[in-house]
């Protein structure tokens, strides 16, 4: 049991990019159409207009994908959230999916084909069961399989990355000390760059989280700025880098790379936790992170 809790808790990767979602709407919509009129499965073959009656499913198919890839983030962004999908969201999300699409073959089967005798909600029903039933397992196992494929992938790429990265001793070249100012320019923060790890923002303001080599403790400053600010004062720095949407780190304290089936993380040892690094960020650039 304590197994399955934790796989089913495993980081999983949601494609969000609207033409890869599209892709698989069209891709499976347009599949289960060519399936349908070339094998003619189900007693096909005693439909009167089989391309129409292909067609009404590969277009069922497409929208109920459509559906759950396409409006459901919309309507439940906070359970869609990308750096929070796990495993048993992505299975609870593939039988949803199997779920609007029997429900969408169902009325279609029933409704405008009238298969079925008996009663309209019943055909429905005996539809559905049928569809997730067949579904359930085919959902689990995919899942299964590409979890694992992701994360070894990930893995064996960071792993490449950290080996073939030697690591240098920290330094930053002059000046040593900048000033960040606030969004009204009124306020600023002083901070030596050869002892700031990392920076992260927190909606309207800026964390900058410096080594204190005294005391060997992480000590947080925060500042009213955009991080896109504090960026581009930095730009002129290559050891600063944005490696996510709300993280800028110093690759100097960077000691490693690591994956799951999600992303990429890295590792320090000044900081007790993995700083996530963007899926959007190029691959062939990695080794800048630590290097």
């Amino acid at each position: 049991m304590n197994f399955l809790n934790t796989w089913l808790s495993k980081p999983y990767y949601f494609n969000n990019s609207f033409s890869y979602k599209f892709f698989v709407c069209l891709g499976f919509g347009f599949t289960i159409f060519l399936f349908l009129y070339i094998f003619q499965p189900f007693n096909f073959q005693e439909v009167d207009k089989p391309i129409q009656h292909a067609l009404g499913f590969g277009f069922i198919t497409f929208t109920a994908l459509f559906l759950t890839h396409f409006i459901g983030p919309l309507l439940f962004k906070t359970y869609f959230n990308e750096d929070n999908w796990v495993i048993w969201k992505q299975i609870v999300f593939g039988l949803v999916s199997v779920f609007l699409i029997a429900l969408g073959n169902g009325i279609y089967r029933s409704y405008f084909f009238g298969e079925y005798e008996g009663y309209f909600l019943e055909t429905i029903s005996n539809c559905i069961n049928q569809t997730v039933a067949v579904g359930f397992f085919p959902v689990i196992i995919f899942v299964f399989i590409d979890e694992k494929f992701a994360r070894k992938k990930r893995l064996k790429k960071a792993v490449k990355i950290s080996k073939e990265i030697k690591k240098l001793t920290p330094s930053i070249k002059t000046p040593e000390l900048i000033k960040i100012y606030s969004e009204n320019e009124k306020d600023f923060l002083e901070i030596v760059l050869s002892n700031l790890v990392y920076i992260t923002s927190q909606k309207n303001y800026v964390s900058f989280f410096i080594y204190d080599k005294r005391t060997k403790e992480l000590k947080e400053k925060v500042l009213r700025v955009s991080l896109k600010k504090v960026e581009n004062s930095l730009s002129s720095y290559e050891k600063f880098i944005k490696c996510h949407r709300s993280y800028i780190v110093n690759t100097n304290y960077m000691d490693a790379l690591k994956g799951n089936a999600r992303n990429y993380y890295l590792e320090t040892e000044v900081v007790d936790f993995d700083i996530p690094v963007s899926r959007n960020f190029p691959v062939d650039h990695l080794k800048k992170l630590i290097s």
